[in-house]
């Protein structure tokens, strides 16, 4: 066991928190730790980093005094992969997988890269505009009539987005030298698993849960936001139509949409698979 660890244990021991499970990770340990009444996750990684994880709680501000309330980088080189326009009635459904080099993490990190939902929309075309020919990435846009098609043919959203993220992974491998890439946890993991293509069985995934804390997650989903704002911004162009983002509330626009070009040009705008088509065309 690595001194860290072992002095993390020791601090552990005598704050009365009690460790429920450890388990092995990419270049560290996860353990799960309670002092009773509530429960933190912590990522000890070989080189001292570390990365605490949990819902606001007195354990959570226990563990981040101690340490750094920041997730610390974890330096090497991988793949990270999000989406964005899943939840979103209007406009596309974007994939991105984005490689970063080890010595690119620290840059990344001081530019304030992380999780796109922190950032505002602007702040999301900037970094991309800054960053696209930075860091080696690939992007899948499924405006909405090929969304449509594409989920005509798998009949389910983690299948068809499974799909999507070994297509964009694979075409990425095709030219980065990559061993690991990341991933945000799908419900069921062999779901994507079973997706992956050639190059993509050869490498290590991991799946977790919030991996929008990792730097190449991170700048992945920005870059996959950032093609959905593109896509939607298309749309507006073409149609005249300020499209809502979102699932909730847009009704309006929708029936608006309709009543101007009629029900059937829906599919090259909206999800219809979404409960809101029933809401707009009865």
């Amino acid at each position: 066991m690595l001194n860290f660890e072992q002095t993390f244990l020791e601090w552990c021991k005598q704050e009365n928190i009690r460790v429920i499970s450890q388990n092995p990770i990419l270049y560290g340990i996860q353990l799960f730790v309670t002092d009773g009444k509530d429960t933190v996750s912590i990522h000890l990684y070989n080189k001292g980093t570390v990365l605490i994880q949990g819902k606001p709680c007195p354990l959570l501000e226990r563990m981040e005094k101690q340490y750094s309330k920041a997730p610390s980088p974890v330096s090497f080189d991988h793949i990270g992969m999000d989406e964005a326009g899943k939840g979103d009635y209007f406009g596309p459904l974007s994939v991105a997988c984005a490689y970063i080099k080890k010595e690119q993490e620290f840059e990344l990190r001081k530019a304030g890269i992380k999780d796109s939902k922190e950032i505002s929309d602007p702040r999301i075309l900037e970094i991309y505009r800054d960053y696209q020919n930075k860091v080696a990435h690939e992007i899948l846009v499924l405006m909405p009539a090929e969304y449509n098609q594409k989920y005509i043919e798998f009949y389910n959203l983690n299948t068809m987005l499974a799909w999507a993220h070994a297509q964009t992974l694979e075409k990425l491998l095709g030219r980065v030298p990559a061993k690991v890439a990341i991933a945000d946890q799908f419900a069921n993991p062999r779901v994507l698993e079973r997706q992956l293509l050639s190059k993509g069985q050869e490498i290590k995934l991991i799946q977790q849960v919030r991996a929008e804390s990792d730097t190449a997650v991170a700048i992945a989903s920005i870059f996959a936001r950032a093609a959905f704002l593109q896509g939607l911004e298309n749309l507006r162009k073409e149609y005249n139509i300020d499209f809502p983002k979102g699932a909730y509330g847009v009704e309006k626009i929708g029936k608006e949409f309709v009543q101007k070009y009629t029900r059937e040009k829906l599919f090259y705008v909206a999800k219809l698979h979404f409960k809101t088509t029933n809401l707009i065309v009865r």
